[in-house]
């Protein structure tokens, strides 16, 4: 199948370069990283949530109307709005999109950030929350007679939806999460897992859980990575600018910590490290431990931002021709897409449509024919 790229959105001009960012919510950019995106090539952008930041339900009913072909991963978190109401807020922007809606269920790794919300279940609770929901998310999408639910978390009588997914029978679901209750809930309803790249043999155990989990369930799964990237015209270029990404924003933490009490900047998000929801930052004190003496794994793959607690580290480092082709051997293990973002807003989204997604598309392409190719009988 084709590889499906995905970038992310930000309600504001927020790079890790920056001191401080210029606005707390800025809807020219909104309308022109969005657009930039679709130029690019990317399939679709996820629009990120938290106890802090913007609603991510009207920005992706704007980004609808300002975008004609780009798809929307919009994040939900469970807990805070009806699955009903959810199952009709989500074909509504279905509708507007005219199909380009995706549900991004996020339990949260962060119970303090949680809390901020007025939700204060435990983490494993979440799961079992979030689990009920994407059941009643289904129902809701397919009902054609009135439906009743009574579950651990929701309890509801005849509801039926007016309207439903435009022109299918449901919105795609991606779920994240590393745990072992995560990947098993995944594999029973979710259509995408979206998994941090780590090394490919740590990615390819990954992926072979998540599709064990799902085939358990009769079902088959889709697997999303993530990761970050810094390219360069040469190899030592790419990790000279991996090194000033580093200066800059160490230095950018001493600057903050003079002006606000500090140091800790999560792009888009709360200062405060403890509030922190940043996609890998469960995973810090491991990656830190797999540093040592080394900070690269799989000879690309860059783990020294995870020490410094920049969000959504590892970066593959290099030119365009070896990043493609690091990310096409996580394809080769079974991924089927990829969410990426470098550490300039504008600036490598355009990089990534002239340089790197034109590149994945074709390298992946080959290798699906490849394999189309060996699995046809041979000739006698």
């Amino acid at each position: 199948m084709p590889i499906e790229i995905t970038g992310i959105m930000s309600h504001h001009l927020s790079n890790e370069d920056m001191v401080l960012p210029p606005k707390v919510f800025d809807k020219a950019m909104l309308r022109a990283h969005a657009q930039a995106h679709e130029q690019a090539g990317f399939d679709r952008v996820l629009i990120a949530q938290s106890s802090y930041w913007p609603d991510s339900m009207p920005v992706a009913a704007y980004m609808a109307g300002v975008t004609e072909r780009l798809g929307f991963m919009v994040a939900h978190r469970p807990g805070f709005v009806s699955p009903t109401m959810a199952a009709r807020q989500f074909a509504t922007l279905d509708h507007l999109s005219e199909g380009r809606a995706a549900i991004h269920i996020i339990t949260a790794a962060n119970d303090r950030e949680t809390q901020c919300d007025g939700d204060f279940l435990t983490k494993e609770e979440r799961y079992h929350r979030s689990r009920e929901f994407v059941d009643v998310l289904r129902r809701m999408w397919a009902a054609k007679e009135p439906v009743s639910h009574e579950g651990r978390f929701y309890k509801f009588n005849e509801s039926l939806p007016e309207i439903g997914p435009y022109e299918r029978s449901a919105i795609p679901v991606y779920w994240a999460g590393g745990s072992p209750i995560s990947i098993r809930y995944a594999g029973e309803c979710a259509d995408t897992y979206a998994v941090g790249m780590e090394s490919l043999a740590d990615t390819g155990q990954i992926i072979e859980r998540i599709r064990a989990s799902a085939a358990d369930a009769g079902r088959d799964i889709s697997v999303q990575g993530t990761v970050r990237y810094i390219l360069g015209r040469t190899e030592a270029e790419a990790w000279d600018n991996a090194r000033e990404i580093l200066r800059k924003f160490i230095a950018n933490g001493e600057e903050r910590l003079k002006l606000t009490g500090n140091s800790w900047f999560q792009p888009g998000g709360r200062s405060e490290k403890a509030f922190s929801n940043a996609a890998g930052i469960s995973n810090e004190d491991r990656f830190g431990a797999l540093t040592g003496s080394d900070s690269v794994l799989d000879e690309r793959l860059w783990i020294g931002p995870q020490r410094q607690g920049i969000p959504m580290a590892p970066s593959l480092v290099g030119t365009p021709e070896q990043v493609s082709e690091a990310i096409v051997r996580y394809y080769d293990l079974g991924m089927t897409g990829v969410l990426f973002r470098g550490f300039d807003l504008y600036e490598d989204a355009r990089r990534a449509g002239d340089e790197l997604i034109p590149r994945l598309k074709v390298a992946a392409l080959d290798r699906d024919r490849a394999k189309a190719r060996a699995s046809e009988p041979q000739d006698a």
